[in-house]
């Protein structure tokens, strides 16, 4: 979560659509700092729908915030609050469990659990290995075995339709 609160407008090229992953923020300190590890560093391919996103958010911002506050976010940050510092990881999980909530999920929707989601879709997907580590940022192939992705049921119908069409 950090490394979003961190993102800024000059984080990413619009054009290209790639967001530079290139810190994380600690919003009981109020500043920037270093990505977990270096391997934390990188830049990420995203969709029109993303970059889309992102701009509407911008624009909501002007359109929300007065220019006090806009004054406040030298950095221009993308995901602010009315102070014009970055969103708290509270307010952030407490987001996503409201609106998993009223969409009737019956468990706590995390940004945790959106990151797992994410690469579990990549894998079913057939997304080399070696690109979801790198978009993720994880150096040890082990971490992202173990602990991200596991075997979604479309993965599971998929090798055996696969294993039915042999022939024999």
């Amino acid at each position: 979560i950090g490394e979003l609160l961190a993102l800024r407008e000059k984080d990413i090229d619009w054009d290209k659509k790639i967001i530079s992953v290139n810190a994380t923020y600690d919003y009981r300190e109020k500043n920037r700092g270093d990505t977990k590890t270096l391997h934390s560093y990188r830049t990420v391919q995203v969709t029109d729908f993303v970059i889309n996103l992102i701009k509407e958010t911008i624009v909501e911002n002007h359109r929300r915030f007065d220019k006090e506050t806009l004054k406040k976010n030298k950095e221009n940050y993308i995901f602010i609050t009315k102070t014009g510092y970055p969103q708290t990881a509270p307010s952030i999980y407490n987001m996503l469990v409201s609106t998993g909530y009223k969409l009737g999920f019956n468990r706590n929707i995390t940004p945790h659990t959106l990151r797992h989601s994410h690469i579990s879709l990549l894998a079913e997907l057939g997304v080399p290995f070696k690109q979801i580590m790198q978009r993720v940022g994880h150096a040890d192939a082990k971490i992202t075995m173990k602990i991200y992705t596991h075997v979604t049921y479309n993965m599971k119908l998929s090798l055996s339709e696969k294993l039915e069409d042999i022939k024999l």
